[in-house]
């Protein structure tokens, strides 16, 4: 049913009247200059009739309250195109028993312009009443006043990950040079968040002026609307244009919400949701100005299209569970002074491309903490996610679990996380399990671990591995404190530290990887870490590997070369069984041992380092087994030397007669006992 001036219900008289049909109340602005229909509302001489409707949805609330829904009969309110100027005495609290077949409907629908390719950007850091002013050059202004609020939708993703994403108010419009002013209002201000901003670099900056919205002058914490009863649909655009950040904006407690439209800023939490079911349509959640954006406990969230920004957090998960994998609906989380995406307490947060690849799910940058929080005992399934220019982590796993991975070629459903002022990924008493994913440009290290069990491997697809790559870190490429990690067809590269950095009782086990041109040391290992590393070239840097400080090193079918200091160091009561090794070319010796360390070379060649083969020296000890495949030749000062209490034990003439030049004998010897030659000082 539809209610019109000659037909439309009253209240019965008596308790338990009962809506039987699909109805809808009308709402409309209250000023003729605010309503482009002509059909002006009013809460005192209104009657929810399309010709006379009420102002507010408070109104049309009060008209319900002696009606009972039938079930599966739903009652929308809807609002007229126009501007609604409300005020604190509009807010309300939905108690109505059938509240899940109560929809508020506002006119969603929008013109839209573009920004002109190449324009200037001007922005100007208004310190003084902490906001930004942005001026771009538009195609169109037609439509456009001040006093508007317009949804800014722009990304630029290179040389830097720039977004101008959200709800803004108009606060100049220049109709000569189609210019528009908007107003960015920051929850917290920062003047060098938006002074990178210089040009648009693309033709895809849309801005959308919606045809409704709500404009509130909010004086106290009471929020705009809330329901303890579970709720319908909700479609509408709204501000607190005092940006007094006191209130939430929505309160919906139970229930389903479906396909729904949000457009907020200037509150406490945009959408603040419990033990709820709830989907975003393709024009989704925008939001600026929050301390939060959406806030869920015992929620379900569904695909969803958003963008949330310039305010304190972006979405923060209580108990709760998200999937997005329609790759048309991405979120991007920006810009906020403290998280981008918290999932805490038990929820889960599930991204997946599917097969069909495309963009990338969920972008969390520029936010001033963490981009993703995962933490207390939640759960991430993610593919396409992407973070950069985060204050601290792109993402950080917390006494939680994680699955980081692509399922398609296609490099948009990589989890990439670069340029952040921290660490890429960083990991702490969880278990996390990283696959075709890249950590770079980061300002500490590429991964950071620390009492955790993390995997490394890479996507398979046709033939075709697809590794993850940690490169061009400050630091290092990876950092573990005691932590079970396992890493696999992994590229480590050009990481200003070491590629790998364990210390304090790891267990590393590294194969099928590539570890190279790190500034340190290629892996590092530091008080009690056992290493296993097969199938492995490790290349470059100041030497391949340095383990000290009772480390266990076992090393097998892998290349050592290149190094600037030394091809493999044991150091401090250090230990490795190395065997069908190739170690060659590096500067100084192709393997050093000393202080108290151990070394058992099987099968292996050592050559053509500019020291010794191998040289062992104060209280070490070196065996070298008999295995006619040693070649032990072209070291600049000879194969093997002992010095300062150590000794090495070459197993049988066979193995030592191959070596060029042959072991030292001054101030060393040989012995021969039994076949055995036995080199010590």
């Amino acid at each position: 049913m539809t209610i019109n001036a000659s037909s439309y219900f009253r209240p019965c008289d008596c308790e338990g009247g009962l809506i039987e049909t699909d109805t809808t109340i009308y709402l409309a602005p209250s000023a003729s200059s605010d309503s482009p229909t002509g059909v002006i509302g009013s809460d005192v001489t209104g009657d929810g009739t399309e010709l006379r409707p009420f102002y507010s949805i408070k109104r049309a609330m009060e008209y319900l309250e002696d009606y009972r829904i039938k079930i599966g009969v739903y009652v929308t309110i809807e609002g007229l195109e126009g501007i609604y100027r409300y005020n604190d005495s509009h807010k309300v609290e939905i108690k109505h028993k059938d509240a899940k077949y109560i929809n508020v409907k506002f006119n969603m629908s929008y013109t839209n312009t573009t920004a002109v390719n190449g324009s200037t950007i001007n922005v100007v850091n208004d310190s003084t009443n902490k906001k930004y002013n942005v001026t771009i050059e538009v195609n169109d202004v037609s439509g456009i006043n001040v006093g508007d609020y317009i949804r800014s939708m722009w990304e630029r993703w290179y040389p830097t990950k720039v977004s101008v994403d959200g709800y803004y108010k108009v606060t100049s419009v220049d109709t000569a040079n189609k210019k528009i002013t908007f107003e960015i209002v920051p929850y917290e201000y920062d003047d060098t968040v938006y002074s990178f901003l210089s040009t648009v670099d693309n033709d895809n900056w849309n801005i959308r002026r919606y045809k409704s919205i709500i404009l509130l002058d909010n004086t106290n914490d009471t929020p705009f609307l809330k329901s303890n009863y579970g709720f319908g649909i909700v479609n509408m655009s709204i501000s607190d244009i005092n940006y007094t950040h006191d209130c939430d904006c929505l309160q919906i407690y139970d229930g389903i919400l479906n396909d729904i439209t949000i457009n907020v800023s200037g509150f406490y939490v945009g959408m603040k949701l419990e033990n709820l079911k709830i989907t975003f349509d393709s024009n989704g959640f925008w939001s600026s100005s929050c301390w939060c954006g959406i806030y869920m406990t015992d929620c379900t969230l569904g695909q969803a299209y958003m963008s949330i920004g310039d305010g304190a957090n972006g979405i923060i998960c209580n108990g709760s569970y998200a999937t997005y994998s329609d790759t048309s609906r991405r979120t991007a989380i920006h810009n906020n002074s403290w998280y981008g995406y918290v999932v805490r307490r038990a929820s889960s947060l599930v991204t997946d491309n599917g097969t069909g690849g495309g963009w990338r799910i969920i972008n969390c940058s520029y936010n001033n903490i963490d981009g993703f929080s995962i933490s207390d005992g939640s759960n991430l399934f993610g593919s396409g996610l992407y973070a950069s220019y985060n204050t601290n982590n792109g993402i950080a796993f917390t006494n939680s679990t994680g699955i980081l991975f692509s399922n398609y070629s296609d490099v948009f459903t990589q989890c990439i996380f670069e340029h952040n002022g921290d660490n890429g990924i960083f990991i702490k008493n969880s278990d996390v399990n990283i696959s075709w994913c890249i950590c770079r440009y980061n300002s500490n290290n590429g991964v950071y671990g620390r009492l955790s069990n993390i995997i490394v491997d890479a996507y398979v697809s046709g033939g075709t591995t697809y590794s993850s790559y940690f490169d061009t870190n400050t630091q290092n490429g990876m950092y573990l404190i005691e932590c079970s990690s396992s890493i696999e067809n992994t590229t480590i590269y050009d990481n200003n530290g070491s590629g790998i950095h364990c210390t304090e009782s790891n267990t590393l086990n590294m194969d099928n990887s590539f570890v190279y041109n790190n500034q340190g040391y290629n892996i590092y290992g530091w008080s009690n870490n056992d290493a296993t590393i097969n199938n492995s070239q490790i290349s470059g840097s100041q030497a391949g590997i340095y383990f000290e400080v009772s480390c266990r090193l076992y090393i097998t079918n892998s290349e050592v070369t290149n190094a600037s200091n030394r091809g493999i160091v044991l150091h401090r009561g250090s230990s490795c069984y190395a065997s069908n090794m190739n170690i060659h070319n590096n500067t100084g010796d192709g393997i050093f041992i000393y202080k108290n360390s151990s070394l058992g070379l099987q099968n292996s060649d050592v050559k053509d380092n500019t020291g010794w083969g191998v040289y062992i020296t104060e209280c070490s000890q070196c065996k070298i087994n008999n295995d006619s495949g040693h070649n032990i030749s072209g070291n600049n000062n000879g194969s093997v030397a002992c010095a300062y209490n150590s000794n090495c034990d070459i197993n049988t003439a066979n193995a030592i007669s191959g070596f060029s030049p042959s072991v030292n004998t001054t101030p060393s010897y040989t012995n021969s006992n039994g076949g055995n030659y036995i080199l010590y000082n």
